[in-house]
């Protein structure tokens, strides 16, 4: 296959040279070091200035092509160190060596375009030109890193020429082969047809499985068979996780040491929507526990959800949009739509728009502050916009025009007319049954309800059963 390589170079001057290149490129038996002496026979310059970035990392030179899972759109970014600089033949952060240790295939997604699971690609891309032509500061250690905004932070190539450019050429301060600083957007592709997925965070191969991969790919003498580690059994079925007789099948993995086959994880799914077992989490939305007996552990991501089938995942969200307006969405009275509203923190701050994701998002993955919030008791006559028709209503009687004053007055009226002030403290008081004789909780006066004052021996023979 024929590769497009983006050949980057700065010339003693400052000014930067930028060629694009194809490489021809064997993905069964080239490595990185083939690619590097392909492309040097190309351009002119000696493989051994010649580094290779992909996905954010520099690549090392007995690095497969195989393992790089490149698609029909990868194109590949190549540096040229100057000569006296030899630290670019050491990578900053070696991503490939550490995936392939724990099996470059270790993450999956759910494709919509392939309707199922399959093995993900990481790739990564400046968050503010989107292009791909940056390497990241330091690898991503954990879920958060890679699946939230602004956790990492890279360089650019791209934005760094555009900032040369709109500097007149000006090199800038201590640029060298650098980027400009940015923040790292990760993107989760699908392994077979290179479409951006919905990364399945709980998915994992088994141990032996991913071990034995390991090993492949690090080209270790040291095959790992059966009797290197016990085999773990999905804790529904009993069944074992794998098997020297079938390829390894990701399994899910909830971190608490229950491991679920694919199988059991869907009926789980199944059961739970029909016997009501889902429940509104503040931090996860609407999700299901670990079936383990007494085990707190839930599922993070709605997105696992789709294993279960199409029918049963459109029932999902059904089920998570009505939980979420039960707990205590605000629901427009323009157009129907519900949100979240959070109140200002601070009195004298304006209130902030209400969250923008439509409903069945944030019904699938509510914010981390909580489920919702309501306004300010302290203003409640704030005003809230609703962020898709932009039109504004009442914050308490949730109504336009707002109705408070009426059903105050009502209410007022009605209060009125249901209660009595004790005579001695003025401690409003309903009566709901009973006789007319009232005892304060107040202040502890004796009075009548009926004529509004002190308990006294006539209330008690003409009152009593008023």
């Amino acid at each position: 296959m024929n590769v497009p390589v983006t050949l980057r170079e700065r010339r003693p001057d400052g000014q930067v040279r930028k060629r694009t290149l194809s490489v021809s490129v064997d993905e069964s038996h080239d490595t990185v070091a083939d690619v590097l002496q392909k492309l040097s026979s190309q351009c002119g310059i000696p493989d051994s200035r010649l580094q290779i970035v992909l996905g954010g990392c520099r690549l090392q030179a007995e690095t497969s092509v195989q393992q790089l899972q490149l698609g029909p759109s990868t194109a590949l970014l190549a540096l040229v160190a100057e000569t006296r600089d030899e630290s670019i033949r050491a990578p900053a952060v070696d991503r490939v060596e550490q995936s392939g240790r724990r099996g470059f295939s270790s993450f999956f997604v759910y494709c919509k375009s392939c309707k199922g699971v399959n093995a993900a690609k990481l790739r990564v891309h400046c968050s503010k030109c989107d292009s791909t032509s940056v390497q990241v500061q330091r690898e991503p250690e954990r879920w958060s890193h890679v699946l939230r905004s602004h956790r990492i932070r890279a360089e650019c190539y791209e934005c760094a020429d555009g900032e040369e450019k709109e500097g007149g050429g000006e090199e800038r301060e201590g640029a060298g082969d650098g980027g400009a600083a940015v923040w790292a957007r990760f993107v989760f592709k699908c392994a077979t047809c290179s479409e951006p997925s919905a990364a399945l965070q709980h998915l994992r191969l088994p141990y032996r499985a991913a071990a034995a991969a390991a090993a492949a790919t690090v080209d270790a003498a040291a095959t790992v068979s059966g009797s290197t580690a016990a085999a773990a059994a999905c804790c529904i079925c009993l069944l074992p996780l794998e098997s020297d007789s079938t390829p390894p099948s990701p399994i899910v993995d909830l971190r608490c040491g229950h491991p679920l086959c694919l199988q059991c994880f869907a009926a789980l799914v199944k059961s739970g929507l029909k016997s009501s077992q889902f429940s509104l989490h503040p931090l996860f939305g609407y999700t299901i526990g670990c079936p383990w007996p007494n085990c707190k552990a839930l599922v993070k991501d709605p997105h696992h959800f789709a294993l279960a089938g199409k029918e049963n995942y459109s029932e999902y969200k059904s089920l998570a949009v009505e939980a979420f307006i039960a707990s205590d969405a605000i629901k427009c009275p323009h157009c129907t739509i519900a949100f979240i509203w959070e109140a200002p923190e601070q009195p004298d701050q304006p209130p902030r728009p209400p969250h923008p994701r439509p409903l069945y998002a944030i019904a699938l993955a509510v914010s981390q502050k909580g489920v919702s919030s309501t306004p300010d008791e302290e203003e409640p006559r704030r005003p809230i916009a609703c962020p898709h028709c932009a039109k504004q209503f009442c914050g308490v009687c949730r109504r336009e025009p707002c109705t408070c004053e009426d059903e105050e007055a009502a209410n007022r009226v009605l209060f009125e007319a249901t209660t009595r002030a004790c005579p001695r403290c003025e401690a409003r008081t309903e009566r709901t049954g009973g006789c007319a004789h009232m005892h304060c909780a107040a202040c502890g006066a004796d009075w009548c309800f009926v004529c509004v004052a002190t308990w006294t021996e006539e209330c008690q023979w003409n009152h009593w059963f008023a």
